[in-house]
């Protein structure tokens, strides 16, 4: 039972981190980041939608279950690039 209790824990320990990861990563990559670029380091994203003024949203989903608090977990991040693919803004949301 304890050792179950510890391989939990270190699985939302590691998932934690990677989620830092990434936020890390997307704000350092704002204003200079191009689309191949994030896709190269987050691979393709879930959702693409392009918009009439040019820009696109990209939405990458993540899913985890933390066996800690017994319950699962959804996480989006929503990337926008403007007209020439740059990464202009990104939000982190529950979904």
């Amino acid at each position: 039972m304890r050792r179950r209790a510890l391989c939990l824990l270190f699985i939302t320990v590691l998932q934690a981190a990677c989620a830092m990861g990434v936020t890390a990563y997307l704000d350092r990559a704002i204003g200079h980041a191009t689309q191949d670029e994030v896709t190269q380091r987050l691979g393709a994203p879930h959702e693409a939608a392009a918009q009439p003024n040019g820009e696109s949203v990209w939405t990458y989903r993540s899913q985890g279950y933390d066996g800690f608090n017994q319950e699962s977990w959804c996480r989006e991040h929503v990337l926008t690039f403007d007209a020439q693919h740059t990464l202009r803004k990104w939000t982190r949301e529950d979904c």
